[in-house]
């Protein structure tokens, strides 16, 4: 049976709020792919690269860990939260 993920609240400032909201969503997949909640609150705190594509009601942006791999964390400011959508990890071909 699948396992159950419910709604998670961290107590951490970030982007003007006092409240990081992760979404069942983002918490089975930051599991499935092996993300932790430090990771995303880290990329979303010092993102390498911002206003990626995403819905327009979203934000996302860019942390790299390595030169061929980053966290992409997918995140919506509320009023007095940030709630995580989704975090992935992306990877890039090594330049020569």
């Amino acid at each position: 049976m699948d396992e159950e993920f419910e709604t998670e609240y961290v107590k951490h400032s970030l982007l003007g709020r006092e409240l990081v909201e992760f979404c069942p969503h983002a918490l089975k997949q930051m599991k499935v792919r092996g993300i932790d909640k430090k990771e995303v609150i880290g990329a979303v705190e010092h993102p390498d690269k911002v206003g990626l594509n995403c819905p327009a009601d979203r934000e996302r942006v860019r942390r790299f860990k390595k030169k061929t791999k980053a966290i992409d964390v997918v995140y919506k400011l509320k009023k007095d939260r940030v709630l995580i959508i989704t975090a992935l990890f992306k990877t890039f071909p090594a330049r020569r």
